[in-house]
């Protein structure tokens, strides 16, 4: 009879034991949807705010308060004529309009200009702006 009684409880402690992990397996799910994720986070990480379009993330390494592509078409706004991407790069690099630790700022400048829609080719590797920017 003792044993019967004392094997029920130990039944019964492992059911609860059971029941508590799931629990808190439980409770981060509820917590997690509260919060709106929907993706398991590692503990101690905190949620990432969502930053609205077109807004610029802080970042303590930024060198420049503006992005490549409006310094672009600032200058080229500037010198009222279509310019070579090499010269573009260059100009924005010696006036320091667009300050940059890259070594392959020539390529980004280049890529900027073919995905920028505010900027139209004139001739091979010459952009300028498009006439309702100007």
């Amino acid at each position: 009879m003792a044993q019967d009684v004392s094997a029920r409880q130990q039944k019964a402690r492992d059911r609860r034991d059971e029941l508590k992990r799931r629990l808190s397996v439980l409770q981060a799910e509820v917590d997690e949807v509260q919060e709106g994720l929907y993706f398991h986070r590692p503990a101690g990480q905190r949620r990432r705010k969502t930053i609205p379009a077109g807004a610029r993330r802080p970042n303590a390494r930024r060198l420049n308060d503006t992005t490549v592509k409006d310094a672009i078409v600032d200058l080229l706004r500037e010198k009222k004529k279509p310019m070579h991407y090499k010269d573009i790069a260059q100009t924005l690099e010696e006036e320091g309009r667009y300050r940059t630790k890259s070594s392959n700022f020539l390529s980004t400048v280049a890529i900027t200009i073919l995905r920028d829609k505010r900027l139209k080719r004139h001739e091979p590797g010459v952009y300028g702006l498009k006439s309702r920017y100007q």
